[in-house]
């Protein structure tokens, strides 16, 4: 894969999982509810997690990260929680099983894309909590719907 068009993709992902910490931080702000908040505390600390592994594969490749996703990515995460739980705990799963699915898409199609074994591990890694992430929020939904 071309370079420009690796850091491109890695750009994106550094982008999106800042706009994930930043979401579940948030919303772990608003909920009322001291279990959900833990958790989304503990996704925030994974999905920053993501934020420094995907800065260190885009710095490997002698590059930056975009200041640009780093400015975009809180600044779309704030309001963005603070929407998605003003209708309610089970509207912001909803919108949070959106956001992990498209992530988990979209590090499968790099995946696939991608032969440097160093950065696989980062990207199969990081695609794997972003299942576990979407499969929570799928149960505690599920959960909420048969009450």
């Amino acid at each position: 894969m071309d370079k420009k068009i690796l850091l491109a993709y890695l750009n994106w992902f550094y982008t999106l999982e800042l706009e994930q910490v930043t979401l579940y931080q948030e919303q772990a702000r608003i909920v009322n509810d001291d279990y959900m908040s833990e958790v989304l505390i503990h996704l925030a600390k994974i999905e920053d997690g993501h934020v420094q592994n995907i800065s260190e594969s885009i710095r490997q490749l002698g590059a930056n990260p975009s200041r640009i996703g780093g400015i975009i990515g809180p600044a779309v995460g704030k309001p963005f929680s603070e929407l998605s739980s003003l209708f309610g705990i089970e509207k912001m799963f909803k919108v949070n099983i959106l956001l992990e699915t498209k992530a988990s898409q979209d590090y499968s199609n790099l995946i696939k894309r991608v032969n440097d074994v160093e950065l696989l591990k980062v990207l199969k890694n990081n695609l794997i909590e972003e299942d576990l992430h979407r499969s929570w929020f799928i149960t505690r939904r599920n959960r909420l719907k048969d009450k």
